[in-house]
């Protein structure tokens, strides 16, 4: 027989049943009205899985992976940062200004666990959680750069958890190190490049190269990209301006040089004259039109780089600081 609840007489199975309905559905209805929360609270759940799982099976690579690093390197960003919270030099003994740690951002982010006098047990903790939470971040960011190029929203799901669980990538994370940073950085910078996010694809070039010094020449490589993309893009549109005569053609119609046809009907004109007048007119505009496609070429090309550069201006500043302070 079965147990009744008190007040309502049903029986405690059924409401059991009905919970779990009812669960599952508001789960379903999420998952299409906000899919991409979902998503975020199961690349979460996945790096959290994957994180205890490292630290519970010592795969860490560390006598006692839950309280310290496996990597001195990890205490020697926060010597710097402990430096840089305590008497605002950046430097592995106090007042010494120096340059022995691969990543300045890191040391910069790690520094307020040391203004706000953190324990040392704190310390390992909220360093390990800093690297898992940036791991997750960057998993995040991978699934929507794959959701931008694919549309294809379970694809790109997968695609993020298999980052957010990958165990090599995980363990670094909590290392103690700036593993995750730079990914971050780098997977950040791809998504503000595929979704033409120009003002955030300038800012992440510039962490990423203050995450690592090898970030500084993976924004060139980007930038580059960007600059030759955009200079051919507007070289093409000019160049198909200047040649897309069909149209005009068709509707008997004359074209003015402002777009882009008087170089080819002066062409045509030159080649069947209708009469002598309107050769020699033909013969003297030619040049000055073709020179004048030329130009706009140039300018087109000139102006697409500008833009690409003005992003890389952030990346360009940041760089000679970085130098000039390494040296």
């Amino acid at each position: 027989m079965n147990d009744q609840t008190p007040g309502d007489g049903v029986p405690t199975e059924e409401r059991s049943a009905r919970a779990d309905r009812s669960f599952g559905q508001n789960i379903r209805q999420l998952a299409k009205t906000h899919p991409d929360i979902v998503v975020l609270a199961i690349l979460t759940l996945s790096g959290l899985l994957s994180a205890y799982l490292i630290l519970s099976s010592g795969a860490s690579d560390s006598d006692a992976p839950w309280t310290a690093f496996p990597l001195d390197d990890a205490w020697i960003h926060h010597t710097y940062a402990r430096n840089l919270a305590q008497s605002g030099t950046i430097s592995y003994n106090s007042g010494d200004w120096e340059a022995g740690f691969t990543s300045p951002l890191w040391a910069i982010i790690l520094s307020p666990q040391h203004l706000l006098r953190f324990p040392e047990l704190a310390i390992v903790y909220t360093t390990k959680a800093i690297g898992l939470a940036l791991a997750i971040a960057s998993a995040w960011f991978a699934y929507k750069l794959m959701y931008v190029l694919t549309r294809w929203r379970l694809v790109a799901a997968i695609g993020g958890i298999l980052i957010a669980f990958q165990p090599i990538y995980v363990a670094d994370a909590i290392s103690g190190m700036e593993v995750s940073l730079i990914a971050l950085g780098m997977v950040l910078s791809f998504y503000a490049f595929a979704t033409k996010r120009w003002r955030l694809l300038a800012v992440s070039l510039a962490l990423t190269g203050w995450a690592r010094p090898e970030g500084f020449l993976f924004g060139a490589l980007l930038l580059g990209s960007l600059a030759a993309w955009e200079v051919w893009r507007s070289v093409q549109r000019v160049r198909l301006a200047d040649s897309s005569i069909e149209p005009i053609i068709g509707s008997g119609q004359s074209s003015s040089p402002a777009l882009g046809f008087g170089w080819v009907q002066s062409l045509l004109r030159l080649m069947r004259p209708e009469d002598e007048q309107q050769a020699e007119e033909a013969r003297t505009e030619m040049p000055r039109i073709i020179n004048d496609h030329h130009l706009r070429i140039i300018a087109a090309g000139f102006a697409a780089a500008t833009r690409a550069a003005r992003l890389g201006i952030p990346l360009g500043v940041l760089a000679i600081v970085y130098v000039a302070y390494m040296k």
